[in-house]
């Protein structure tokens, strides 16, 4: 709740109203500023933190790319086996942060969800079912919601540092070993016989 500024542009026009927002009259318990402002902030936390995570997937699947390119493009063992080891941890690592099996609607069911899920549940209980759209759960976080967002948060600052280090180290070692044993340039693809 509180006074906002509202724009509105189309084409050349620009247009700014003030606008009341009011606390949901359906609400019995009175909330004050700070129980809003609380869970806007917690509400906030949890979203960078999903953001986070989808980051470090995305990241994820791009190195595993990268280097499942160059396997292809080496012909020595060595290189091909480094990159079989760097592409299992980080498929291992992106099955942690989410669920890669769920395909159809019935797999949320068979396939417990992951971190990625389970952070998206913690924000839908913190900030309501339906977010503020339908009149969710409004006021202060209670104690349940901090305990599980602290938990959350200690499980992925540990992962995190982990699948820093680990790809880091990885792909540092794995380049080297590129630059020490392939000459990287167009390849005819040979039969092996």
């Amino acid at each position: 709740p509180g006074m906002y500024d509202v724009k509105m542009s189309y084409g050349d026009q620009t247009f700014t109203q003030k606008v009341e927002v009011k606390e949901d009259p359906r609400i019995e318990d009175a909330n004050t500023a700070e129980d809003y402002e609380a869970q806007l902030l917690l509400g906030l936390t949890i979203r960078n933190a999903i953001n986070e995570v989808h980051e470090k997937i995305g990241e994820i699947r791009s190195v595993k790319k990268q280097v499942s390119w160059l396997k292809d493009q080496s012909e020595i063992t060595e290189i091909e086996q480094m990159a079989d080891e760097i592409i299992k941890e980080l498929i291992s690592y992106e099955q942690t942060l989410m669920q890669t099996k769920n395909k159809s609607g019935q797999d949320p069911i068979r396939f417990a969800p992951k971190l990625d899920n389970q952070l998206v549940e913690t924000y839908g209980y913190v900030t309501g079912a339906d977010g503020y759209i339908s009149g969710g759960r409004e006021g202060r976080p209670n104690e349940a919601a901090q305990t599980r967002w602290k938990d959350l948060e200690e499980e992925w600052l540990e992962l995190k540092v982990e699948i820093d280090k680990n790809i880091e180290e990885k792909v540092e070692q794995f380049n080297k070993t590129l630059q020490t044993k392939e000459k990287m340039g167009v390849k005819l693809k040979r039969p092996k016989s």
